[in-house]
């Protein structure tokens, strides 16, 4: 029932349903984050971006942002000077923010390299600290991110000299804030391509058929963090 109209990607799914079904990150109650971070990379076309939205569609309290269209400061936060007649600044608080479960981060390759260390403190300390004009604020961060990149040469290879984060165009220390990384091949296979193709006509005619569909999917992970953890005996 998640995602249905994309065929394949089970370990990718369960990752992301696992993440869904977390309690939102509080540092009051625990230091270790009950979010993870995912990130996915791979060939273009591959269905990435529509697992992120059904996701968030499925997901209340989540955002997405786009890299390239948003500035590190709009995804984390940012300091506006007020109008004239008010005088002052106010702090705006970005996507990462506002978003209480999940952030949907397509294009994190688009992103600039000067904004992408500006995630780096969201996604390990679960806040976004603000000291600029006079302002020093602190503001939690209580979701999980759920990141796309895409090659920036256009295509991965295998056999390149560059390694992942350099054909992603993703530093090292970002990489090490995502808990799992999920690399997408689109490989030219004629059974799976047969399979993906069903799939598309399928949903084209409408003829998806699904147990649950995604109004009862968003009461269930609404409902489901409020669930006591499982005990894990010795």
């Amino acid at each position: 029932s998640f995602a249905p109209e994309i065929y394949g990607y089970d370990e990718i799914k369960k990752a992301i349903i696992m993440q869904l079904a977390n309690k939102r990150n509080d540092k009051k109650q625990s230091k270790t984050r009950s979010k993870s971070n995912i990130l996915l990379v791979g060939d273009p076309g591959s269905a990435k971006s529509v697992l992120g939205d059904f996701a968030v569609s499925v997901s209340m309290g989540s955002k997405k942002a786009t890299g390239g269209s948003s500035s590190g400061v709009g995804i984390t936060a940012s300091v506006v000077k007020e109008e004239d007649k008010l005088g002052g600044y106010r702090v705006e608080p970005g996507a990462m923010v506002l978003a209480k479960d999940i952030l949907f981060l397509d294009e994190l390759n688009n992103l600039s390299d000067e904004d992408k260390p500006r995630l780096q403190e969201g996604m390990s300390e679960q806040e976004i600290t603000i000291n600029k004009a006079n302002i020093h604020v602190r503001m939690n961060v209580t979701c999980g991110n759920l990141a796309v990149a895409n090659p920036i040469h256009g295509t991965f290879k295998e056999s390149s000299e560059e390694s992942i984060p350099q054909q992603f165009g993703i530093s090292t220390p970002i990489l090490n804030r995502f808990d799992t990384v999920f690399v997408i091949r689109d490989v030219v296979e004629e059974n799976r391509d047969k399979s993906i193709a069903e799939k598309m006509i399928q949903r084209q005619s409408n003829e998806l058929k699904c147990e649950y569909g995604v109004e009862t999917l968003r009461k269930f992970f609404a409902y489901i963090k409020h669930i006591s953890e499982p005990t894990i005996p010795q």
